[in-house]
C-alpha cells in the first residue's frame, strides 16, 4: 500500500504530460473561429439572410409601371362580291400603373427589406449564441483541468504526510485509525480527480460539438488567461440595451406591424389606374394615335372589411409596442444584475487570494510542528481540508468570473455580419 501511493502522484502526472504531447492545444480563439464557419445556426441563419435579401429586390419591380406590346396581322383568304378586302395591320404599345398599387409597391418592398434586416439580426443572434456557447464549454474544460489540479495538490500533500520520514517509526502518531483515515482520504480524493477528468472529456465533447466538428478528437485547451477588461455598470447596461439582437428584432416587429397598417389604410382610397399608349392601324390607310387614359373604382362593400382588419392591425401595433417596452426594462435589469455578479465575484476573488494566503501560511506552520511530532494528523487535517476548499473555491470563482466577463464582453460587443 505504501508503495502505491507513493507513485501515485508520479502516475498521474505522466498520463497528464503523456496528454499534452498527444493531444493538439485550442484557443479558444481558434474554436470561435471554426464554430463560426461551422455551426448549423449561423449556416442557417444566413441562407435565411440570403432569401430575404434576394425577395426584398423581387418586390422592388414592382415600381416600374405594367408595359403592353400587342400586334396583329390579318390576309384575307377569298372574298365573294364587292371589293377585295385589304389586308390589315395593327400595333399598339400601353403603359399602365395604378395609383395605389404603386404606392403599395412601397410598402411592400419596405416590408421586404424589414424582413431581410429581422434575418440579418437574427443571424447576429445565432453568431453571439455560438460564440457564447464556445465559450461556456471552453471555460467548463478550463474548470475541470483547474479543479484536477487542486485535487493533485491535495494528493500531493497528503503524500507528503503518510510519508514523513520523522514520524515513521520514532513516534508513534502513525495509528492504524490515523493511517487508515488517510488511506480512505487519498482514495476519496482519487475518485473526485478521476470524476474531475471525466468531466473534462465531457467539457471537450461539448466544445467540439459546439464548434460544429462532426467526430470527437483529442485536443486540451489553453490555461492561459486573456487580459481582463474592467467594465462600468453604464457602459454594460446601454451596450446591452444598444445590442441586444432580442430587442432589434423586436423592433423591427413593430416596425412591420406599423408598415401593415399603413399599407391596409390604402384600401380606403379608390383605385386609380393611368393609361398612355401608342397606336398604329394599317388597313386602307394609315392611322396612328396616342392616347391617355385614367380609370378608378371604388368597392363600397369593402370599406367596412377594411376598417375591422385596420383595426386588428392597431391592436397588433400596440402589443408590438409593449413588447418592446417591456423587453427593453427586462435588458437592462438582466445587464445590471450581471454587473452586480461581476462586481461581487470580482471583491470575492480579492478576499479568497488573502484568505489563500493566509491558510497557506498557516499551513506551513503546523506542518512543521507535525514533523516535530508536536501535533498528530488530526490536528493537521482540518487545516488541509480548509486550504483545499479554499482552492476549490478559487477555482470555482474563477470560473463563474470567466463566464459573467463572457456576457458583459457580449452586452458591450458590437457585431457587424
Amino acid at each position: 500500500m505504501t508503495r502505491s501511493l507513493r507513485i501515485l502522484p508520479i502516475v498521474i502526472t505522466a498520463i497528464a504530460v503523456a496528454q499534452t504531447d498527444t493531444a493538439s492545444v485550442l484557443s479558444l480563439e481558434q474554436c470561435i473561429s471554426s464554430a463560426v464557419r461551422k455551426s448549423p445556426p449561423i449556416i442557417q441563419a444566413r441562407a435565411r439572410y440570403d432569401e430575404m435579401n434576394a425577395n426584398a429586390g423581387v418586390t422592388a419591380t414592382g415600381f416600374i409601371p405594367d408595359i403592353t406590346l400587342a400586334g396583329r396581322y390579318e390576309v384575307p383568304i377569298s372574298t365573294r362580291g364587292g371589293e377585295t378586302s385589304a389586308t390589315n395591320l395593327s400595333a399598339n404599345i400601353v403603359l399602365s400603373q395604378s395609383v395605389i398599387a404603386y404606392i403599395g409597391t412601397f410598402h411592400r418592398h419596405a416590408m421586404a427589406q424589414l424582413q431581410s434586416e429581422i434575418a440579418r439580426v437574427q443571424m447576429e443572434g445565432a453568431y453571439r449564441d455560438t460564440v457564447l456557447s464556445v465559450q461556456r464549454a471552453y471555460f467548463a474544460a478550463m474548470a475541470a483541468r483547474e479543479y484536477s489540479t487542486v485535487y493533485s495538490n491535495r494528493m500531493r500533500r497528503l503524500e507528503e504526510t503518510i510519508f514523513t520520514k520523522k514520524l515513521e517509526r520514532q513516534y508513534d502518531l502513525e495509528s492504524s485509525a490515523a493511517m487508515t483515515m488517510m488511506n480512505a482520504d487519498m482514495e476519496r480524493i482519487r475518485h473526485s480527480q478521476f470524476l474531475q477528468e471525466t468531466a473534462y472529456t465531457n467539457s471537450i465533447r461539448q466544445l467540439l460539438i459546439a464548434m460544429g466538428e462532426k467526430e470527437y478528437r483529442s485536443c486540451d485547451v489553453s490555461l492561459q488567461e486573456d487580459g481582463n477588461v474592467e467594465y462600468r455598470s453604464d457602459a454594460v447596461i446601454a451596450g446591452a440595451v444598444s445590442n441586444s439582437w432580442k430587442l432589434k428584432t423586436a423592433l423591427l416587429d413593430l416596425r412591420q406591424e406599423e408598415v401593415r397598417l399603413a399599407e391596409s389604410d390604402l384600401a380606403y382610397w379608390p383605385t386609380v389606374t393611368l393609361n398612355a399608349g401608342y397606336y398604329y392601324y394599317r388597313t386602307i390607310s394609315d392611322l396612328t394615335e396616342a392616347r391617355l387614359g385614367v380609370s378608378f373604382s371604388y368597392p363600397i362593400t369593402a370599406w367596412l372589411e377594411t376598417m375591422l382588419r385596420s383595426e386588428g392591425i392597431s391592436h397588433r401595433v400596440s402589443a408590438a409596442r409593449n413588447k418592446v417596452e417591456d423587453l427593453r426594462v427586462a435588458i437592462r435589469q438582466d445587464a445590471r444584475e450581471a454587473y452586480e455578479s461581476y462586481a461581487s465575484l470580482i471583491r470575492e476573488e480579492s478576499l479568497l487570494k488573502t484568505e489563500y494566503t493566509a491558510s497557506i501560511q498557516y499551513l506551513a506552520i503546523l506542518r512543521q510542528y507535525y514533523r516535530q511530532g508536536r501535533i498528530t494528523y488530526s490536528s493537521l487535517e482540518p487545516q488541509e481540508d480548509k486550504l483545499f476548499r479554499i482552492e476549490s473555491d478559487i477555482a470555482a470563482n474563477r470560473h463563474k468570473l470567466r463566464n459573467i466577463r463572457a456576457i458583459l464582453a457580449d452586452h458591450i460587443r458590437t457585431v457587424r455580419l
